[in-house]
């Protein structure tokens, strides 16, 4: 059985964002993170998205995220909302960056998250890109992977009392089951919840 990906709390993902913020790519690579920690988002999705698919019109960020079924696993398509102030001022750096440096590169058409050749990201160089942004950020996060954003953001809601629909529907999946699957149980809380028994 493979081991699971590492959860961070916030202190350790603030601890990530100001590392990634000082490195090559930092606003770029921070964007990612939010989107994989906050949004609960794969790594094909990240992938697969385009400057349409988070603009409005007027250069604002949309207030829901359309995933196509393209970009989705299991091909289904969901929406995720973009609500979070922080995610939306992150996305809106992004975006004014992209706007202000790619001159005829910034379409609507565009990947939102352009790889070093240019072109859009495959799920696989995202995946090595956000393990690779964890083993430079060094101690702590050894055991963290692509898939330590999600399991963080369904943990999180899990342990503020979000019912397991509600959490079910925001990760995308079909079953409360798989659901469960990704939140990490940690042995102090659960020592203080059989202490008051």
């Amino acid at each position: 059985m493979s081991k699971k990906a590492a959860t961070l709390t916030d202190t350790k993902f603030n601890q990530l964002i100001k590392h990634v913020e000082n490195g090559n790519h930092g606003l770029r690579n921070k964007a990612i993170l939010f989107l994989s920690f906050k949004c609960g988002l794969r790594s094909k999705e990240i992938a697969s998205l385009v400057l349409n698919d988070v603009l409005e019109t007027d250069g604002t960020i949309k207030d829901e995220l359309q995933l196509l079924q393209a970009y989705t696993k299991g091909e289904k398509h969901r929406m995720v909302p973009l609500s979070n102030p922080k995610v939306r001022k992150v996305l809106q750096e992004w975006v004014d960056y992209r706007k202000e440096n790619d001159g005829s590169l910034f379409n609507a058409g565009s990947p939102l998250f352009r790889s070093q050749k240019g072109s859009f990201f495959t799920a696989n160089t995202m995946v090595k890109l956000l393990k690779n942004l964890f083993d430079k950020a060094g101690r702590g996060f050894e055991d963290c992977s692509s898939h330590s954003g999600r399991r963080t953001l369904i943990t999180k809601l899990v342990n503020q009392g979000i019912s397991l629909n509600k959490v079910k529907v925001i990760a995308g999946h079909e079953s409360i089951s798989t659901t469960m699957e990704y939140v990490d149980t940690n042995p102090d809380e659960l020592g203080q919840i059989m202490k008051n028994v």
